[in-house]
């Protein structure tokens, strides 16, 4: 009978993780910095500034979709350095709307569809995808 519940309980615990890493956004620790590199190389980004903080990066899709987020906060020194620097954005056109400016990164680099990249003031919102 003890055999029979430690088995339950083994099993219950898997499937919680398994149910985990299928239904999150999240990104695992160890999955962080190569996510990072991932959505800026998929947009010819530059590294994040040295001054950004806040980083939060998430992912949605399945295997045959693949949509990440990155969001980050810097002065607006380091993001226009950050822009400067980016060749998927330093000669590109950007939308704005009062203190928000979006920029169209299509098609995106390395095979990736595309996305967009939104600044607002202190904030940076990166989305981009691949198919």
């Amino acid at each position: 009978m003890k055999l029979k519940n430690t088995l339950g309980i083994a099993v219950l615990c898997f499937l919680i993780g398994v149910a985990f890493l299928l239904f999150t956004d999240g990104v695992m620790p160890w999955n962080r910095q190569p996510a990072i590199e991932t959505v800026l190389e998929w947009g010819g980004l530059a590294a994040l500034p040295v001054s950004s903080s806040d980083v939060v990066i998430r992912t949605k899709g399945s295997m045959f979709s693949r949509q990440v987020i990155l969001r980050f906060e810097c002065d607006s020194i380091g993001i226009e350095h950050w822009i400067r620097s980016s060749k998927g954005l330093k000669d590109k056109q950007y939308e704005k709307e009062g203190s928000k400016k979006t920029y169209r990164l299509y098609p995106g680099q390395a095979g990736a569809m595309g996305g967009t990249v939104i600044i607002q003031e202190r904030q940076v919102v990166i989305n981009m995808s691949w198919s």
